[in-house]
C-alpha cells in the first residue's frame, strides 16, 4: 500500500509539473479466471488480476518524449507475502532525431526479439519465446528503431543487460546482450522477419574463483500473412546455449469477424534439448475473442482452452481452462 501511495503522489507532482496538452496516461487491467486439470481431476480453479497496468507518458519536445509503465498484479504467482507485486514494465526516454524515420530509446525498453515485442495476446497465453523462458519482453538497456524507406519494414539494434527488466545489480551477468531485428513486407499482407539475441554468460571453472565465458546464441524467424478476415501467425525459435541446443515451433491461424469476433488456434512444439528425448512439450491452444468496445476505451472477453501434452511416453497433458476479462484505455493529451 505504501508504494502505491508514494507512486500516486509522484504522479500527482508530475501532472502538475508538465505544460497543459503534453501528456497522456493509459490504464490496462486484465482480469482471470483459471481453472487447471490434470488426470482428470481439478488442480487449481479461481481469479486473479493477472496484469494491471498504469502508464504516463509525456512529450517534452517534438522529438523528445518519455514513458513510465508499472505493471500491479495479483495472484498466486506472486513472490509477494500479500499475493501482489509491484514491477517496472517500461521507463525510457525517446529521441526521434538522430535519424530519419528512427528513434533512439534508453531505459526499460521492449526487447525486440522475435514476435514477443508486438505480442497482442491473442491467445491468454504468453509468446513462445516468453512462455519457454528464452527470452523476456522487456529490458535495461538501449536501442535503435527505425522504419525501412518505402513502407517496406522495420528494424532495431540494441544492446541490454540481458537478463530481463526483473533483474538488476545481483541477478543480472557481467556480459551484455546484442540483439538485432528486422520486418521486411515484400508485398502486402505478408511480413517476413528475422532476430539475434547473442550474449555470454559466465561459468565456474575451479574453486579458486576462476570463471570461463559461454556463448547464449537465440534465432527467431518470424512470418505473418494476412488475407480479407484471416490472418497467419508463424514462429521459429532457436537457442543454442554452450552445447545445449532449443527448439521452438509455434503456428497460430486467426479469423476475423464483423471486426469483433475473432476465433483462432495456436499449436506449439517446444524441445528444449535437441540430445535428450522426450524432454518437450505439445501445447494446443483453441479460443476465442470478443470485443464488446474497440478502440479506447476497449473492453474484451477472452475464451481459451489450453492442453500441454508431455513428449514422455505415458505422462498425462494438463488442460487448463481460462476467461479474461481485458479493458484498457488512453486518455487523450493533456
Amino acid at each position: 500500500m505504501k508504494k502505491l501511495l508514494i507512486l500516486a503522489v509522484v504522479a500527482t507532482i508530475a501532472l502538475g509539473a508538465f505544460e497543459p496538452g503534453q501528456s497522456w496516461i493509459e490504464g490496462k487491467t486484465w482480469f482471470r479466471m483459471n481453472m487447471e486439470r490434470y488426470d482428470g481431476e481439478t488442480e487449481a480453479m479461481g481469479f486473479e488480476v493477472a496484469r494491471g497496468y498504469f502508464t504516463f507518458g509525456h512529450q517534452f519536445t517534438p522529438t523528445i518524449s518519455g514513458k513510465f509503465n508499472v505493471d500491479i498484479y495479483s495472484s498466486d504467482k506472486s513472490s509477494d507475502a500479500n499475493g501482489a507485486g509491484l514491477k517496472i514494465k517500461a521507463a525510457y526516454l525517446e529521441y526521434s532525431g538522430i535519424l530519419p524515420d528512427a528513434k533512439l530509446q534508453a531505459g526499460v525498453i521492449k526487447n525486440y526479439f522475435g514476435t514477443i515485442y508486438d505480442w497482442s495476446y491473442l491467445t491468454i497465453e504468453k509468446a513462445p519465446e516468453d512462455l519457454n523462458g528464452i527470452t523476456t519482453s522487456a529490458d535495461a538497456g538501449v536501442a535503435l528503431a527505425g522504419y525501412i524507406p518505402s513502407g517496406f519494414g522495420e528494424y532495431q539494434l540494441g544492446v541490454y543487460n540481458g537478463g530481463g527488466y526483473k533483474k538488476y545489480n545481483g541477478n543480472i551477468d557481467v556480459n551484455p546482450a546484442f540483439v538485432a531485428n528486422v520486418r521486411f513486407i515484400p508485398i502486402s499482407g505478408v511480413t517476413l522477419g528475422g532476430s539475434m539475441h547473442f550474449s555470454q554468460y559466465e561459468i565456474a571453472t575451479d574453486t579458486l574463483g576462476g570463471t570461463e565465458n559461454k556463448n547464449d546464441m537465440k534465432i527467431a524467424g518470424v512470418l505473418r500473412g494476412a488475407y480479407g478476415p484471416a490472418e497467419l501467425w508463424g514462429e521459429y525459435l532457436m537457442r543454442k546455449q554452450d552445447e545445449t541446443q532449443s527448439s521452438c515451433i509455434m503456428v497460430m491461424p486467426v479469423v476475423t469477424f464483423a471486426n469483433r469476433f475473432q476465433i483462432l488456434g495456436r499449436y506449439d512444439i517446444w524441445d528444449p534439448n535437441a540430445d535428450v528425448d522426450d524432454d518437450g512439450y505439445n501445447l494446443m491452444v483453441v479460443g476465442a475473442n470478443y470485443f464488446l468496445s474497440k478502440n479506447t476505451p476497449s473492453t474484451q472477453i477472452q475464451v481459451n482452452w489450453e492442453r500441454a501434452t508431455p513428449e514422455l511416453a505415458d505422462a498425462e497433458p494438463t488442460d487448463n481452462f481460462s476467461v479474461q476479462l481485458r479493458w484498457e484505455f488512453k486518455s487523450n493529451p493533456f
